[in-house]
């Protein structure tokens, strides 16, 4: 299944356009860095495709409703 954002988009629009790596200037930040930012995208992207990944396809098919 392709993925919803490539991370390519998203590593550019957070560290060129949005110069995340600008935090670490900052005293509650200044233990990060890119690799942190990028463990914790690379973890987000994990916990997506095993938890709701499988369950796209069954949402489309029998769209979600509120009852009662």
């Amino acid at each position: 299944m392709a993925a919803f954002v490539r991370r390519a988009d998203l590593d550019f629009l957070l560290f060129d356009w949005l110069d995340a790596e600008e935090l670490t200037a900052r005293a509650r930040f200044a233990d990060h860095g890119r690799e942190t930012f990028a463990a914790a995208l690379d973890t987000a992207e994990a916990i997506a495709a095993r938890h709701f990944q499988p369950h796209n396809r069954k949402a489309d098919l029998e769209e979600p409703r509120l009852e009662n």
